[in-house]
């Protein structure tokens, strides 16, 4: 709750929690609010202790080494005043437009004079002091720019649509700043989990087991199930040559 002081200077007053001076809808495509929360808003990494950690790794100690200096380093760059993070291609997604390379939008972003940082959380995410609207004036741009109708293949009743079909209220320059590619993803430092092998991702549910026992009563199993499937399909033959011959015998009868 909210705490205050009373008006004699001794006693605490406690009272409900009032929420930011805002509408019930989004001012650019006017949707309503939806609650989240609750969010730690103070610095979530302490730069001290990450860089004397980061020192302290010993090389060729820990099989996940890159990883881990990687991390860290990304942490490094975090900016400490922005609890969240906007993904690139969410945006994108709801206005249906392509994304371009990372570095065009963070160079956007600096030569707009805000700051901005990746996140250690997505990667894909971008943590900048830049507003909302300023992100939906980079992807109007990037529209008229790539000489594409802003609001081509929106409904003209969804968010995406209200959107795109306003003027961009502020100037964007894509000129690629000294400063668009943080360390980490320059030094191309391995940030994030790594794939265990080629071609790795969504599969068919794994069939096998590393507990023998286990896997022995797959096999009989399944050679179980091949046993049904093959009897049952020899029946099936069966029932067809029987009911083939009884259909020839009346015919013989009839004739």
């Amino acid at each position: 709750g909210k705490v205050t002081k009373h008006e004699n200077g001794k006693n605490l007053r406690f009272s409900l929690v009032t929420g930011p001076p805002v509408g019930q809808q989004c001012e650019h495509c006017n949707s309503p609010f939806h609650i989240g929360g609750p969010f730690w808003l103070n610095p979530i990494h302490n730069k001290q202790f990450i860089a004397d950690l980061l020192n302290s790794i010993e090389d060729d100690v820990y099989a996940t080494e890159d990883r881990i200096r990687g991390m860290l380093t990304m942490a490094l760059e975090e900016l400490e005043d922005v609890p969240l993070y906007y993904e690139l291609p969410r945006l994108s997604n709801i206005v249906r437009k392509s994304v371009k390379k990372m570095t065009s939008y963070t160079s956007a972003i600096l030569n707009a004079g805000y700051k901005f940082s990746l996140s250690h959380a997505n990667k894909h995410g971008i943590k900048t002091t830049a507003p909302i609207g300023f992100f939906w004036d980079i992807l109007r741009t990037q529209a008229k720019e790539d000489g594409i109708d802003p609001v081509k293949n929106l409904h003209p009743d969804s968010p995406g649509y209200k959107i795109m079909a306003k003027e961009a209220t502020q100037s964007i320059d894509f000129t690629l700043h000294p400063e668009a590619n943080p360390e980490s993803r320059e030094r191309s430092l391995t940030r994030f989990q790594m794939n265990p092998e080629a071609n790795w991702g969504p599969k068919a549910r794994s069939r096998t087991s590393f507990i023998p026992e286990l896997a022995h009563k797959q096999v009989l199993k399944q050679e179980e199930k091949k046993k049904r499937r093959e009897s049952l399909k020899a029946m099936k033959q069966e029932f067809k040559t029987a009911k083939r011959a009884k259909l020839e015998e009346q015919y013989k009868n009839n004739t």
